[in-house]
């Protein structure tokens, strides 16, 4: 085995060659490095582990002591080493997140402690973690149900494996209503949307979507319903007993001590009952419509 030589050579036993361009040779003693250095597995993932390694010989067999650095221009970190004192150690490789692949120099000193070391190095790539944009929590919105013409707190949870800023853009469908209500700001994370009026005798359904982008990845949208209660149901109160105790007077007793009578009208109707000199109502009390005599 031989290597390319360049000026002063000096000549092993075994008849390898080694110039001062493989070798830092002083006074016929040298230390060279012989293989490496090198790591695998190259590349790396994103913060995954790298087994670096460097072989080398000095002249005389003394021990050697060796100094290992990392330079990682393009990344927020140059990684760590677990012991940079060794001949083997590990490499923690630093988190890529720009969206591509990232070199490192990894550099290597080995020095026998009496003057002489050389150095070598080698190219570590680290690549980048996979690109994603994902809708975590959300959308949902506070309260739901929410009054006729009342307002909701909105809010989605979003992440970018990047860390990229994201941006959003809020929707609202109302088609059974005369307006898709209204938001305060339809590109915050959490904005405000107020409901539009429901006179409705019943609840309506509102859809109401977020789509989020980061600018590169394709956006992701989702959705959820909001129910918009009725002005109409608002409108009606408690069936409360004479004198304006603010328990309830059940309608069945009502009915059977013939303070009511039963118009025959069945559903979500709003319903009346009566007792002498008042007038009280309940919604949802009865199935049916229960009017005072």
């Amino acid at each position: 085995m031989s290597f390319p030589t360049s000026g002063p050579v000096f000549i092993l036993p075994d008849g390898v060659t080694v110039s001062s361009a493989q070798a830092n040779i002083t006074n016929n003693r040298f230390v060279m490095i012989t293989t490496g250095p090198s790591g695998t597995p190259n590349p790396v993932a994103s913060g995954g582990v790298v087994n670096v390694s460097v072989t080398p010989v000095d002249s005389l067999g003394r021990a050697l002591g060796y100094g290992w650095t990392a330079l990682c221009g393009g990344l927020g970190s140059n990684g760590t080493f677990d012991n940079a004192a060794l001949q083997t150690p590990i490499w923690t490789a630093p988190a890529n997140l720009t969206g591509g692949p990232q070199d490192c120099m990894i550099q290597v000193t080995v020095s026998d402690g009496h003057g002489l070391s050389q150095k070598g190095s080698y190219t570590q790539t680290v690549s980048s973690v996979p690109h994603t944009l994902t809708i975590t929590t959300g959308p949902n919105g506070t309260p739901n149900p929410v009054a006729s013409g009342g307002a909701v707190n909105l809010s989605v949870t979003a992440v970018d494996s990047l860390g990229q800023a994201l941006s959003y853009a809020w929707t609202a469908l109302c088609g059974g209503l005369a307006s898709n209500g209204s938001f305060d700001n339809a590109a915050l994370q959490g904005p405000t949307w107020t409901a539009p009026a429901n006179p409705a005798g019943g609840a309506k359904s509102c859809a109401i979507q977020v789509t989020v982008s980061d600018g590169q990845k394709p956006n992701q949208s989702a959705m959820y319903t909001q129910i918009v209660n009725s002005s109409a149901a608002a409108a009606g109160g408690g069936c409360s007993s004479p004198g304006g105790d603010p328990g309830l007077l059940p309608l069945v007793l009502l009915a059977a001590a013939g303070l009511c009578r039963r118009s025959g009208l069945f559903g979500n109707a709003r319903s009346r009952c009566g007792v002498p000199g008042h007038r009280y109502s309940k919604r949802g009390l009865f199935s049916q419509v229960v009017q005072a005599r």
